[in-house]
């Protein structure tokens, strides 16, 4: 927690890096609340119609583009805070 806690403050200070780590962690949460979603879900929710349905083309995308939005944000504070110390 404390880690985390510093790249909020650091982002919060205006640092750059900090703040696409803060970014990247939030989608990388998000990405992993739709996942649940659909690895946890009842039975009787895949028997719903529409978007809501844990299989549904709509949960995959999203659940697909924040996880390598995530994925790609963290790999470039870290690209960024190294380019900053050397």
């Amino acid at each position: 927690v404390s880690g985390a806690q510093r790249a909020v403050r650091q982002a919060a200070q205006g640092s750059a890096s900090a703040g696409i780590l803060v970014a990247g962690s939030v989608l990388f949460v998000a990405s992993d609340m739709v996942l649940s979603m659909t690895y946890f879900s009842k039975p009787a929710d895949y028997e719903r119609k529409g978007a809501l349905n844990p299989e549904s083309r709509l949960m995959i995308i999203v659940n697909h583009t924040t996880y390598y939005l995530a994925q790609f944000l963290i790999a470039l504070s870290l690209f960024l805070k190294l380019e900053l110390i050397t």
